[in-house]
């Protein structure tokens, strides 16, 4: 369901976002982190969702600030 809202938040920023962008579970925020400096990129979108909980964070990049919102419901565009 999630990964519903992440294509959707994509489409939203189209073109200015990496719309084949593959994540897999190994992989951790610091990689992003890393490959966000190669690229210059700014900003960052992230999602996460636990059991309890689904977050996204906005990231001013490279030293911040974070911000961080509790995802109460939503809606997909389809």
């Amino acid at each position: 369901m999630i990964k519903g809202l992440i294509q959707d938040m994509r489409n939203v920023m189209h073109p200015y976002t990496a719309a084949s962008l593959k994540e897999e579970k190994r992989q951790k925020l610091e990689d992003y982190l890393h490959a966000a400096s190669v690229f210059h990129v700014t900003h960052m979108l992230a999602f996460s969702m636990t059991e309890h909980k689904t977050a996204l964070k906005i990231c001013k990049l490279p030293s911040g600030p974070t911000i961080t919102f509790k995802v109460l419901q939503f809606t997909l565009s389809r």
